[in-house]
């Protein structure tokens, strides 16, 4: 068992190369070439464990299983993506579904990069803040300390507190490091095998001012785009719905979405469905399509409207964030140099009398 899921870890595909891939076999069949033809193609400049995968892709597709559902069980694709390949299987337009599978994961990892980008600069901001109050404490205090002794004076409370959390650090970082690896390693298996957890983490998440509006227009962009190229693609509204709910990630939103399959089912409009966790503009646009029969596009383009939407919201997550860290580097830097500077004030009224 333990060697299945080692190999399992070894042979997981990125989600680059899964979009590379995907864009190869677009490419490929489009231009005229067979299945098979298209995945020898695809796997010469692959590496040799993903030739491998290709392989057993090829195959299975010639002992009579469906692409789409040896991509699901070789690649790990997403069931939105992978819906879109069995509808291109069973219309014939496998090349232009592929296409479709392709954009809409490309647009995914886009959107990723985005969310991801935008936290790039706080987290910069802090390590250079603690690197810079590290090397001002370690680097001043020491020399200013044996001065203080030798002339009878202590050191000041700031300054102590501040020396001691230093030397905290400095003895024992190693053990900090280990610590914070264990508890985020049980925070993960929380957050993977308990429900409970995972849903109070998603919970907290999504109240946080701002930066929980964005998580949750992204789940809401993603969603929208797979249920928008789905029903493009020609799949059935109800299936594609069903697969589109299942890959949304904040799970509160998943069980309020599901609930409301059955209504689909019944053949009642997407729009009042959804309403309950679409901004207006976007039922409004779905409700437009639906009345001229174009439900697929306008579903596409409140996807778009709400990425920018989000990009607007990641711009002023990041305007807000850049003044708060600097108030936050400023307030820790003038700690420091404040307990700095106490001593020196202290040699110096010292030296006077």
């Amino acid at each position: 068992m333990r060697t299945r899921l080692i190999q399992k870890w070894l042979d997981k595909w990125k989600t680059k190369d899964k979009a590379l891939l995907i864009e190869s076999l677009s490419l490929y069949i489009s231009a005229g070439l067979r299945v098979t033809d298209a995945l020898d193609a695809t796997a010469a400049n692959m590496s040799v464990r993903k030739k491998a995968c290709i392989s057993r892709i090829k195959t299975d597709f010639e002992h009579g299983r469906s692409l789409s559902s040896a991509l699901k069980e070789e690649v790990g694709l997403p069931s939105s993506t992978v819906g879109l390949v069995a509808c291109g299987e069973s219309s014939g337009s496998l090349g232009s579904a592929l296409a479709s599978a392709h954009y809409v994961m490309e647009r995914a990892a886009d959107m990723k990069s985005r969310c991801l980008s935008s936290m790039a600069y706080p987290a910069l901001i802090g390590l250079a803040t603690s690197a810079l109050t590290l090397g001002l404490v370690r680097g001043v205090i020491p020399q200013i300390e044996p001065l203080l002794k030798g002339m009878g004076t202590g050191l000041p409370l700031m300054t102590k507190v501040v020396v001691a959390f230093s030397d905290a650090v400095a003895s024992y970082w190693l053990q900090m490091i280990a610590v914070a690896a264990a508890a985020a390693t049980v925070a993960a298996v929380a957050y993977a095998r308990s429900e409970a957890a995972h849903r109070a983490s998603q919970w907290m998440l999504v109240h946080i001012p701002i930066a929980g509006g964005a998580f949750r227009r992204y789940a809401l962009s993603m969603l929208l785009r797979s249920l928008g190229v789905l029903i493009d693609n020609g799949m059935p509204i109800d299936t594609a719905y069903s697969q589109a709910v299942s890959e949304v990630t904040i799970l509160g939103m998943r069980s309020s979405l599901l609930t409301g399959l059955p209504r689909v089912r019944r053949g009642e409009k997407l729009s009042s469905i959804m309403s309950a966790v679409l901004p207006p503009y976007a039922s409004s646009l779905i409700s437009a399509g639906e009345a001229s029969g174009a439900v697929g596009q306008t579903i596409i383009r409140a996807a778009d409207i709400m990425d920018r939407d989000l990009d607007q919201t990641l711009k002023r997550l990041s305007s807000l964030m850049e003044p708060m860290m600097m108030l936050v580097m400023g307030g820790v830097v003038g700690t420091v140099a404040i307990s700095i500077m106490m001593p020196i004030y202290d040699i110096s009224r010292a030296l006077q009398h």
